[in-house]
């Protein structure tokens, strides 16, 4: 988590300390993070109210709106994470242009099937700078070529279409 929030100017361990503190998270001794449920939805409601429209929310964790932004083109630089359930969705398909829009995209999370129900034109060629890539069930063979790596912290790609990430040697200075 430090890592993943590196370039905002938030003390993450200080945070985390005073959440804990406050008993509002629990950090366990291997590091895992945990919140109350109230709590979380208290964070999902402050999210929701930010704005109607979806794709100028920071977070997006409702699968249908996710696939209304996602299939409309409708994400904007507002959008820092997504986090997509597409077991909750029916299978569709989004143009090469689906996270143009959206280039403050951090943290990107696809999971829920083991076959994906979110197809990928041929043409992507975007992904924004990720810190966190986890898609399951990714369709295609590789990844966009123009996808910027020197952010990325953590790639997470099980039971993918993947035969190769990219062609060439690319450097991965954050990787954990």
């Amino acid at each position: 988590l430090t890592t993943m929030l590196a370039d905002s100017n938030i003390d993450v361990r200080n945070g985390l300390e005073t959440l804990a503190d406050k008993s509002l998270v629990h950090v366990s001794t291997s590091g895992w993070i945990t919140m109350h449920c109230l709590l979380q939805r208290l964070g999902r409601e402050i999210v929701h109210e930010q704005s109607d429209d979806p794709g100028k929310r920071q977070f997006l964790e409702e699968a249908g709106e996710i696939h209304d932004v996602l299939a409309n083109n409708t994400g904007t630089g507002s959008v820092l994470g997504i986090s997509f359930d597409t077991s909750k969705v029916s299978e569709f398909s989004i143009s090469g242009r689906a996270f143009e829009g959206m280039h403050n995209l951090r943290f990107l999370r696809i999971y829920g099937r083991y076959i994906s129900a979110l197809q990928i034109s041929e043409d992507m060629e975007y992904l924004p700078r990720l810190k966190l890539l986890q898609w399951n069930s990714y369709p295609r063979k590789s990844l966009p070529p123009t996808f910027q790596l020197e952010r990325l912290v953590e790639l997470h790609m099980p039971m993918s279409n993947l035969e190769r990430l990219w062609e060439g040697i690319k450097p991965l200075p954050n990787l954990k």
